[in-house]
């Protein structure tokens, strides 16, 4: 590989809390998963692969913002994309894929421009956002800081910053995620969302002071007890599906809710990982057997358990 041809990946992400609530400032938690993204710096690239403004916006923004921030690379070099290990076949699963793609071009830029990812990862993570923010304002950012970051990140928006550090996670946890087969359109639900906003104000401050009371009881089980994690995922799965209920939108769409009474019926928990409408979801278990079990049960119905490893490495170099 010679000077300036460098390869980026970065994880995708599953949000374990704090959906909708993340964006009025509750604290949340997001992890990495072993599906990453991978940017490349090259003379050329495969033309389906290459960034532009349509085609992997946020890698483009995120790494023009990088060359303000690290320097330029060398001349003439092109930025390649590939997400297709954060989506199933034509569909993507929910994992976060612009974020990702942001995260690699962001460590990608740092590296270009001869800086360590890891000394500079703070620089690294504030480019990546901005980058993201770019293109899509609305965001909370806490899928870029998982990407960035790595492992179980604990992510909470300031009124001028963000605050993101690692989650305290207690041991013991069995996790397991379903693939409803449902594409979702986070931006459609979030509008869907704000339209109740509008429309209800009082009603839509006192759900989103419900979820974000739950979100901090959800990262306080997070940290002690199997058991009360997997109490407070039942919360904030009936949490988020009043809020689709009050709004008006297929939040917690019917093979979510599916999933949930699946993960009941083995002793665990479940909810919609992400802005819900399908997509994936994230369940927990006290033990693996009864994990398993209900993958068992999953795949009979339709719905598809995804091998996924949480709490992977951030941002980095591939050599």
């Amino acid at each position: 590989m010679g000077f300036g041809e460098r390869v980026a990946t970065a994880p995708g992400k599953m949000m374990v809390c704090g959906e909708y609530a993340v964006l009025h400032r509750a604290p949340s938690v997001v992890v990495a998963v072993d599906r990453r993204a991978e940017v490349t710096l090259a003379r050329s690239v495969p033309l389906d692969r290459e960034s532009s403004g349509v085609r992997f916006p946020e890698a483009l923004a995120s790494f023009r913002c990088g060359e303000e921030v690290f320097g330029s690379p060398p001349p003439g070099m092109k930025l390649g994309v590939d997400v297709s290990s954060l989506r199933r076949g034509e569909h993507k699963l929910g994992l976060g894929s612009s974020a990702a793609s942001a995260a690699a071009a962001a460590g990608l830029a740092c590296a270009a421009s001869g800086n360590a990812i890891e000394d500079r990862i703070a620089d690294v993570l504030n480019v990546a956002m901005e980058g993201h923010r770019r293109v899509s304002p609305s965001g909370s950012g806490a899928d870029v800081a998982a990407a960035v970051l790595g492992g179980f990140v604990r992510f909470q928006r300031l009124a001028e910053s963000v605050d993101a550090q690692p989650a305290d996670v207690a041991e013991g946890m069995f996790w397991s995620v379903i693939w409803t087969g449902e594409p979702a359109s986070t931006r459609g639900l979030v509008a869907k969302v704000n339209e109740f906003r509008e429309r209800d104000p009082s009603g839509h401050a006192r759900i989103m002071a419900e979820l974000t009371e739950s979100s901090h009881q959800f990262c306080h089980a997070l940290s002690t007890s199997c058991q009360d994690t997997i109490d407070a995922i039942a919360a904030y799965h009936e949490g988020m599906k009043t809020l689709g209920e009050l709004a008006g939108a297929p939040i917690v769409e019917y093979k979510l809710d599916r999933v949930a009474h699946l993960a009941e019926r083995f002793g665990g928990s479940s909810k919609p990982s992400g802005a819900g409408g399908g997509d994936v979801a994230l369940a927990l278990f006290l033990d693996a057997e009864s994990r398993d079990a209900f993958e068992e049960s999953c795949a009979t119905k339709d719905l598809t358990p995804v091998s996924l490893k949480l709490g992977e490495p951030g941002v980095r170099i591939e050599t």
